[in-house]
Order: structure tokens, then C-alpha cells, then sequence
């Protein structure tokens, strides 16, 4: 939270002592020798892969507003662990879910088809989940104009439709042929479903 806020207002003043505030917190919070790119005392007493997504976020701000190279490789060291270990799998609007923006970016950094898989599954299920359209709130209540009146499921929902989505969107619509699904359960080589008895 605190980068976040450093990179907010480094942006909004363009103050050198801001950025380096930032760059002194940002040496503190990225270790490239980790395994998730993250130090291991950040995030205490979780430990680094504690709300790891939002560290990472975090991290894409800094390098965003910077141009950090550092910031940049730790940001993908994190979209790797959390891929190779699945910790993507929870639906991508739950509470503060960013992974359908973070890894619509890591697809686009690396060109990586497995991101693109995810995102495009990511998307699948987050509308799957949806109880009821936009046309069906909108015909529920035609009255945009009161607040009482607007469609809203929450708040994490409607912020990842309007970071997440959009931008998974983007990078979905790049796509030169169809995304094969992406494979929640791959067979190990040579191994079969039949166990001989």
C-alpha cells in the first residue's frame, strides 16, 4: 500500500524525493535471488506470498510511473511462481482479484501462450459466474440517472470489470487463432488413467 501511494504521489508532483522514497522501498520489497521475486520479510507476519498479487500490482505501478527494470523482472518472477504453483485459480472477481489485468500484462511483457490460456479461461469463468446481465438489471431498474438505481453487485466486482476485464479483453483480442483452454489438470507423461486392477 505504501508504494502505491509513494507512486501516486510521485506521479501527481513529479517530485524527485518521492522517487526516491519509492526507489529505497521498492530495494526493500523486490530480491531477485527469491523465488517469487519478493523479499521475505514483506507482508509480516504473512510472510512474501501473503496477498502476493497485490504486491505485484504494486510493483507494475512503480515500473509504469519508473520505467524500473528491476521493478519489471520481479513483477514477472511473481506472475511465474504464482502460474507454476497455481495460486491464479480463484475467481477473477472475487475480493480484490487482479489476476485477469496482471497476467493480461505478463502475457504481453512475455508472449508466453500459457498466460494467455489463463486469461482467457480467467474471463470465461469470471462471466459464467455472473447471476444476472447488465440487459437484466437495466430492465429491473431503467432509471440510470439515481444511484439507487445503478446496476452494482459490489464494489471488487465492478473494479475488476473495469481494470481487469478491459484489458484482458485487449490482449484476448490480439489473438491470431483460437486459445486452447487452459489445462486445470495435465496427465504426467506415460502416465495412464487405468490403474490395472
Amino acid at each position: 500500500l505504501l508504494l502505491r501511494a509513494l507512486t501516486g504521489l510521485y506521479l501527481d508532483r513529479w517530485d524527485p524525493a518521492f522517487r526516491e522514497m519509492g526507489e529505497g522501498l521498492v530495494g526493500e520489497i523486490i530480491k531477485a535471488e527469491a523465488p517469487n521475486g519478493l523479499a521475505t520479510n514483506i507482508n509480516a507476519p504473512y510472510g512474501p506470498l501473503y496477498k502476493d498479487d497485490r504486491s505485484a500490482l504494486a510493483i507494475y505501478d512503480w515500473w509504469w510511473a519508473t520505467g524500473d527494470e528491476a521493478a519489471k523482472q520481479a513483477f514477472l518472477k511473481v506472475m511465474d511462481y504464482q502460474y507454476r504453483f497455481h495460486r491464479a485459480q480463484r475467481p477473477p472477481t472475487s475480493y480484490q482479484m487482479a489476476a485477469l489485468f496482471l497476467y493480461s500484462i505478463a502475457y504481453e511483457w512475455t508472449g508466453r501462450e500459457e498466460y494467455l490460456r489463463l486469461v482467457n479461461q480467467l474471463m470465461k469463468s469470471g462471466v459464467a459466474g455472473q447471476q444476472r446481465t447488465l440487459a437484466e438489471e437495466r430492465k429491473a431498474a431503467p432509471d440510470l440517472h439515481g444511484l439507487a438505481t445503478l446496476p452494482y453487485r459490489n464494489l471488487s466486482v465492478n473494479m475488476h470489470y473495469l481494470l481487469g476485464m478491459p484489458t484482458a479483453l485487449g490482449a484476448l483480442a490480439k489473438a491470431e487463432r483460437p486459445i486452447p483452454p487452459w489445462p486445470a489438470v495435465t496427465p504426467l507423461r506415460g502416465y495412464t488413467a487405468d490403474p490395472g486392477y
